[in-house]
């Protein structure tokens, strides 16, 4: 979420944890407490796809597909979902993320989809 949750990031921070944001959706400029980050011995890392080389990008993806997709099809690594709204209730969907009280992903479901009969 960028610079809307960096505050709040670094105080979740585990000792000699990492932070790695990776877009900038709730904006570019936020506030680091230095203090915390040194108590921590945290660090924070920025990195991006969008302006690097496409060779790059591509080995990048062959990386993930080889070392992380595995754990994702077996089911070892899974998407926290905080709610699953039908596509008829999108505004809901939306001020539930703009109340920022969400934890996880909030979906929406087309009918007959798997998430349909997910609450």
């Amino acid at each position: 979420m960028g610079a809307s949750y960096l505050a709040r990031n670094v105080a979740a921070l585990a000792v000699e944890g990492r932070l790695v944001v990776i877009g900038l959706q709730g904006g570019g400029r936020g506030e680091l407490n230095l203090g915390m980050l040194l108590a921590k011995r945290g660090v924070v890392h920025a990195v991006s796809l969008r302006g690097r080389p496409e060779a790059q990008k591509a080995a990048i993806v062959a990386a993930v597909r080889e070392r992380l997709w595995p754990a994702v099809e077996a089911g070892a690594i899974m998407p926290v979902v905080d709610r699953v709204f039908p596509i008829e209730r999108v505004a809901d969907a939306h001020r539930h993320v703009e109340a920022l009280g969400h934890v996880g992903k909030v979906l929406l479901a087309l009918p007959g989809s798997e998430y349909s009969e997910y609450h």
